[in-house]
């Protein structure tokens, strides 16, 4: 039998989810959407996921002026937008890290070393608000979540999925040698954060605007990739 600690929790969490999921629709939630022709279900894809991604993230923000059939590809295939009710919690303590997590609404709380909680103390946690992201490490790396990830109330959440973004980039020319040069200045900076006092987590973020990442790689800030810039090998971005 389960202990009454457990047991009160998630009745609760279940009287929470109910009520919370009725004030927060995402285009899962709409069935017509489902009998989209798949022409008009593609550019819904882009029209949405490009406008949520690329103001939160600068490297979607940067790749977005480059190539934009590899980008129309990528918002259908790879991104999925969840609700998360409070107390949800999309991933936990050394499981193996297949998407990256991008905060479009709410809040979430990260506990570093967690693996499972009941009662959650937001004053033990890393507080991530609208715009924030998480793990991204699992599209460049091999990773295992370092901590547990909480809904601190109703929360939507877009899903980058590390292995689809890898199948969906890689049919493109342009968009495969740009973000295999980010992979590589990423997993480096992550190996020497790595060795940092602090170590690290599911919230490293290796470059925090789109100036850092135009420095980071080298790039001109207009739309204009070089073949000299991008002439680095290919790589396995599972390292």
């Amino acid at each position: 039998a389960l202990s009454s600690q457990i047991s009160s929790f998630l009745r609760g969490h279940r009287e929470r989810a109910h009520r919370e999921r009725t004030k927060r629709i995402v285009g899962g939630d709409v069935p017509a959407l489902k009998a989209l022709p798949l022409s008009l279900l593609i550019q819904f894809h882009f029209e949405v996921f490009a406008q949520l991604v690329t103001t939160r993230h600068p490297i979607f923000a940067q790749f977005a002026g480059y190539d934009d059939e590899a980008m129309v590809d990528i918002c259908h295939t790879v991104f999925e937008e969840v609700a998360c009710a409070k107390g949800e919690e999309p991933f936990y303590r050394r499981v193996h890290a297949t998407k990256m997590f991008i905060l479009i609404f709410g809040q979430l709380a990260y506990y570093r070393g967690l693996a499972a909680i009941v009662e959650h103390d937001e004053s033990q946690g890393k507080i991530v608000k609208d715009g924030g992201y998480l793990a991204e490490m699992a599209l460049w790396m091999q990773w295992q979540h370092e901590g547990l990830l909480s809904a601190s109330c109703l929360s939507s959440i877009v899903k980058v999925d590390a292995e689809l973004f890898r199948v969906s980039s890689r049919k493109h020319l342009v968009s495969s040698e740009f973000f295999a040069l980010y992979a590589k200045e990423f997993v480096l900076r992550a190996q020497q954060h790595r060795s940092d006092v602090d170590g690290l987590d599911d919230t490293f973020v290796e470059v925090a605007s789109d100036e850092d990442f135009r420095v980071a790689l080298k790039l001109q800030p207009q739309p204009c990739l070089r073949r000299s810039q991008m002439q680095v090998s290919r790589l396995t971005w599972s390292v």
